[in-house]
């Protein structure tokens, strides 16, 4: 405001603004002094009298605005569903705990159907490998193992052979090299 004013000022000048802002004043004044003087000779209060009686109160108020709900809360369910029956209508005040929709239970059910099956499957699972270690497959891995670990020592053996009649030079060095190779790749293959 202040700033509107030195802009004001600024433009027509101070005397101006001064005279403005006196001529607003006292025409306030003048306003003010004359509705005072008919409430001073206004006429003496008549009696007025009424009688009480019960009847319907109505009390209408005229306004201009929006009308927005005291709060809007979002409802959700966990889970999809169809509508199967709507128990409001719009505009209706609600409570706290009031059941607003039914929803169809028929997905619900077969989505519970599927997680059971699901679920079912995954305990036989389970169950499959808790004797596991006595089943058949860690059997025959363990067998497989044995088997590598014997072939391998048979082949360090070979290898020891071999280098030593390779040493005295009664095997070719390619037969030595062959020896080598074999064990390299059942090393890779353990």
């Amino acid at each position: 405001m202040a700033h509107f004013l030195e802009r004001l000022g600024a433009r027509w000048g101070r005397g101006w603004l001064y005279t403005g802002l006196a001529v607003v004043v006292g025409g306030l004044l003048v306003v003010g002094m004359t509705r005072g003087r008919d409430k001073a000779t206004g006429d003496v209060a008549t009696e007025q009298s009424a009688v009480a009686q019960r009847g319907p109160f109505v009390l209408s108020a005229n306004f201009t605005g929006r009308i927005a709900p005291g709060a809007r809360i979002d409802v959700t369910a966990p889970f999809d569903a169809r509508v199967a029956e709507v128990r409001f209508t719009y505009g209706d005040q609600v409570e706290a705990g009031q059941v607003l929709v039914e929803l169809d239970p028929a997905d619900v059910g077969r989505s519970r159907a599927e997680a059971e099956i699901a679920w079912l499957r995954a305990e036989a699972e389970a169950s499959r490998l808790d004797n596991w270690e006595q089943g058949p497959e860690v059997k025959r891995a363990a067998r497989a193992v044995t088997t590598a670990d014997a072939e391998l020592g048979d082949i360090e053996a070979k290898l020891g052979e071999t280098k030593a009649l390779l040493d005295r030079g009664l095997v070719p060095r390619s037969e030595y090299d062959t020896v080598v190779q074999q064990r390299r790749q059942r090393q890779a293959a353990a």
